[in-house]
């Protein structure tokens, strides 16, 4: 691997909080949009972009990258961006699968996409009482996040909105009180 310049160094370190991920897949992002460059052996900054703005960058990478991961799983990255919180696979489920044109994916269709985000490092498990799944980083969910507008996170939180109402209808209270 290439040495880095320490201005861009301390640059990606501070708008990726040094999270190894999202420090490959930035620089990774940055090379091919032809703001950063290898020369001598150094990885710098393109003289166009010696003004380059590592938190904007590095943003748009991320943003970038999670829309290659398709349709479904990019959504399933919206909806954990707006939420917040961790979710499990039944609330996230339901979320995705708010309309008869938008129908929710099967349980084993979804635990496969949040399988592939967990090998991307976009998304982790997290241990409880059953299963939930959070965005790895906060700044994944930064750049998710201001990445849509207002009429999309709005959308987004009704979607969330409906499915935790719908969970509490069909929720029994013996479950509810272990939760």
């Amino acid at each position: 691997m290439a040495a880095v310049d320490g201005h861009i160094a301390g640059q990606m370190q501070q708008a990726t909080g040094g999270v190894p991920f999202l420090v490959e897949e930035s620089t990774r992002w940055l090379v091919r949009q032809g703001r950063l460059a290898l020369r001598d052996g150094l990885c710098v900054a393109q003289p166009a972009s010696a003004a380059l703005d590592l938190h904007v960058e590095v943003g748009r990478g991320i943003v970038a990258q999670a829309a290659m991961q398709g349709r479904e799983a990019l959504l399933c990255l919206q909806l954990l961006a707006v939420c917040a919180r961790p979710l499990d696979l039944d609330h996230l489920r339901q979320a995705m699968g708010d309309s008869a044109s938008d129908p929710a994916p099967a349980p084993a269709e979804l635990s496969g996409t949040l399988l592939a985000l967990e090998s991307e490092q976009f998304v982790v498990a997290v241990a409880g009482n059953r299963p939930l799944y959070a965005l790895a980083h906060d700044r994944i969910r930064e750049s998710l996040f201001a990445a849509l507008g207002a009429d999309e996170r709005a959308a987004l939180h009704g979607r969330l909105g409906r499915a935790f109402e719908t969970f509490l209808r069909t929720t029994d209270a013996a479950e509810l009180a272990v939760l």
